[in-house]
């Protein structure tokens, strides 16, 4: 495995909406998840901050994100310490950062 740590800048726009996957898989995306992720908040996840977003029960849907799913997204509030576990099929991204101070998070 890896682990690395990432940061929303401040005022970024919001991140894409995407599937954590390889180019290899098929269009039609597995039913057996191939990864699962974890989040530990290093700052707190707010709507201001650029929190990461998903799109619940996408998993399921076993194909890559398009524009439509984007009126879809949730914001991931928590505060720091917290952490999160999501399929690698789910569809995920960030909000726009609105504050000076940048998110930090770190991935595994």
């Amino acid at each position: 495995g890896e682990a690395c740590t990432k940061w929303v800048k401040p005022k970024a726009p919001p991140g894409g909406i995407h599937v954590d996957s390889t180019r290899e898989l098929p269009e039609r995306l597995p039913e057996t998840p191939w990864m699962i992720n974890s989040i530990w908040m290093i700052t707190d996840f707010t709507v201001e901050n650029g929190a990461t977003v998903v799109i619940p029960f996408s998993h399921r849907a076993r194909r890559r994100p398009s524009q439509v799913d984007v009126a879809e997204v949730i914001p991931c509030l928590s505060v720091d310490s917290a952490a999160q576990c999501c399929c690698g099929t789910a569809r995920q991204g960030t909000d726009p950062a609105r504050t000076p101070a940048p998110t930090s998070i770190a991935w595994r």
